[in-house]
């Protein structure tokens, strides 16, 4: 699932803000790279397990909030 033609972006929850605070910088950089790759409808090649559970977490929040 990607972006619709449409959608100009996605919420950013605050909750977010606890993950990528915590994380080395590299790796929240992976990430927010990540869901934006997600957000443009691209599958990013994710490596590592705990960023690919980060990412899989966030895109499944932005999916519902679509949905609704």
């Amino acid at each position: 699932m990607g972006k619709s033609e449409d959608k100009k972006g996605f919420l950013f929850r605050d909750s977010w803000m606890t993950l990528f605070k915590s994380m080395p910088s590299k790796d929240a950089g992976d990430l927010i790279k990540a869901v934006c790759d997600f957000s443009c409808g691209e599958k990013p090649n994710i490596e590592n397990p705990l960023i690919f559970a980060m990412y899989k977490f966030i895109t499944s929040q932005i999916t519902e909030n679509e949905e609704k």
